[in-house]
This record gives C-alpha cells, structure tokens and sequence, in this order.
C-alpha cells in the first residue's frame, strides 16, 4: 500500500508469486517498476507501477495473469512485457498501460487480452516502431473492447500466431495487423473504429476472415484492408451494412 523506489520498484521470485498492488499503492523502479519470475505469476494492479529507464511490469513465468485497474507506465521502455506458457491479461475500463515503447508486449503458447481501458505506445511523442499492443504466441485472443482505445504508432494492435488468431474490435484502435496460420480472423463490430496511424486500416500477413460492421479506413497512402494474393484463398471480407471499408489508395486490395 506504500511506495517503493529502487533500481527496481518490487523484484519478486517463486514458485508462486501473487502480487496486490491497491489504489494507494506505489510501486516505482529506476530499471524497472515491477519484475516478476515465478512458475505462477499473479499480479493485480488498481494503483501505479511504473519504470523509467525499463519495464512498467516484467513477468516470466510458466502462467501468469495481469489484472490492470490503475496505471502502469514506463517513460522509456514498455508497459508490461510478458513471458509465459499462459498468458491472462485484463486491462479493465479506467485502466491504462501508457508506454514509450510497446503498452502491452506478450509472447507464450496461449494469450488472452482483454482490453476496456487504454493502451497507448509512444509517450515520448517519438514512434516507437511497436503497437501499442504485441502478441507473439500460438494461439491468440485480443478483444479491444466497446470505449477501449488501442493508440500507437504505427499500430495499434499487433498479433502474430502460429496456429490460430482472433481479434475482436469494439472500441477505437490505429491499424490491426495480423498474422495467424491457417485460422486468423478480425471481427470489427458496429461501434469499432480501426483507423491506420501511418498505413493500412488492416493488414494481414496470411488467410484471414474479416467480419466488418464498423469503420476500417487506411490513411497517407494505405487501404482500408491490404491481403496478400500470394496466398490462395487469402480472404474472406464480409462486410455488413452499417460497415464502411475506405483507404487513401483503395478499400480492400489483394495485392
């Protein structure tokens, strides 16, 4: 419930590590607000944890769950870095991982995120080359929820899978890109917005299914929704109506 400052806010190791972290609490680290190693990892943050040279929050684990009510900031890495078997994260409305880097980076075998709140990359005002949230795992579940924002540059959300990937989108988010073997799929519901900041409103690197009833528009330049052709049976675009595909250099482009 206090304030800890060090070169790291709190280092914590274990079998079985369960941090609580309440609306008054204060964890800040000059390498690093929060680090966690441990073969379960549970952390729930409604105050502040935050880095200023590394890391908001750094897990390594075999599962780890991260529940996000408060703020977690890093004013010169990412947000929270997560490494694990199983990855749960749920960043609930009032939440925010605001990050000079990544806002969210998590990478493991099955990944879940949940977000209703905001997750913003480039505090610095300098592109970060990262979105704003980073899944790299073999199966993948991202939902930006209705009034969640996904803000950076260039992207706003970013998911590479090896076997299957699913973004839902209800909220506000700059670009989608994503990438999921033979099973990848982007729902954009009728209150979602997926806006690019520097290209493609989407961009897949794969098969993809897309269920449009929102707005997914690419700008400077981008399409609403670029597929690659060299991949047979890339897309499958249904768009509904209420849904609106516009890009600066055309809507939806197999190239």
């Amino acid at each position: 419930d206090g304030a800890a400052r060090d070169a790291f806010g709190l280092l914590a190791r274990g079998d079985q590590v369960v941090v609580l972290n309440r609306e008054t609490g204060r964890i800040i680290g000059a390498a690093g607000g929060l680090v966690v190693t441990a073969g379960t990892a549970d952390i729930s943050n409604d105050g502040v944890i935050s880095g200023d040279t590394g890391n908001g929050v750094t897990v390594f684990a075999d599962e780890a769950g991260l529940a996000n009510g408060g703020q977690i900031v890093s004013e010169d890495g990412d947000g929270a870095v997560i490494s694990a078997d199983t990855i749960e994260v749920v960043n609930a409305e009032g939440g925010m991982i605001i990050a000079a880097g990544a806002g969210l980076a998590a990478s493991g075998g099955m990944v879940t995120v949940d977000n209703q709140g905001l997750i913003v990359t480039g505090l610095t005002g300098v592109a970060s080359a990262r979105s704003a949230i980073v899944v790299d795992a073999a199966t993948a579940l991202v939902t930006n929820g209705r009034g969640a924002v996904a803000l950076g540059d260039p992207g706003g959300i970013q998911v590479t899978a090896t076997d299957s990937a699913v973004v839902r989108n209800d909220g506000f988010s700059t670009g989608v890109e994503i990438h999921g073997g033979d099973d990848a799929v982007l729902e954009n519901g009728a209150d979602g917005a997926i806006v690019s900041a520097i290209y493609n409103g989407v961009h897949a690197g794969g098969r993809v299914s897309v269920d449009n009833a929102g707005l997914l528009r690419g700008i400077d330049g981008g399409l609403g929704i670029g597929l690659p052709g060299e991949v047979p049976d890339a897309a499958d675009v249904v768009n509904r109506e209420t849904g609106r595909i516009i890009g600066a250099a055309g809507g939806l482009v197999v190239t």
